[in-house]
């Protein structure tokens, strides 16, 4: 049976992170770096309430890393029509909310690059996406019955190889 997103749904605990080894008298410093991404917007079934919730949101990450066989790190899901303020609130919207997906692409040359959305165009119209996602929910109590029920196969999807992150290294 499908769970009901509710605001007791926690995330797993994890272990403390251990700290990088240095040198004596060094200290790691983080960079800041400029890598090749790719943009992919996709409507859900979620509401803004579903979709901006910590366990929801990870399951929204890991469902579609997982479909494309990349690291969970690599993936991050925004939904920017929830975070703009609004006159009248749409948390009860049932049509669905467009979630863009970034996917930080591990090589960082153009054929890789054409490669990961060629990946993502056939994972999205095959329903490894949809299906990834709803596993990863399930798991994480946070499956709701409309994404629970959704068709898996989603329309090609328009991804855009312009996109750049910054990450830390």
């Amino acid at each position: 049976t499908p769970v009901v997103l509710t605001a007791t749904a926690t995330a797993m605990p994890t272990t403390a992170p251990t700290q990088s080894p240095t040198i004596a008298g060094y200290n790691a410093v983080p960079k800041l770096v400029e890598m090749k991404a790719v943009a992919v917007p996709v409507i859900l079934p979620l509401t803004c309430v579903e979709v901006t919730h910590p366990v929801m949101r990870n399951s929204l990450e890991a469902g579609f890393a997982r479909s494309i066989g990349f690291p969970i790190d690599k993936v991050t899901a925004d939904a920017p029509a929830c975070s703009r303020r609004r006159l009248s609130t749409d948390s009860g919207n049932t049509n669905g909310t467009e979630i863009d997906f970034t996917v930080e692409s591990i090589a960082q040359d153009d054929t890789s690059l054409q490669e990961l959305k060629s990946d993502i165009e056939v994972a999205a119209t095959e329903g490894a996406i949809v299906a990834n996602i709803q596993s990863e929910a399930a798991a994480q109590h946070v499956l709701t019955p409309a994404l629970q029920t959704m068709p898996i196969e989603l329309p090609r999807p328009e991804v855009k190889t312009d996109k750049r992150v910054m990450v830390t290294v």
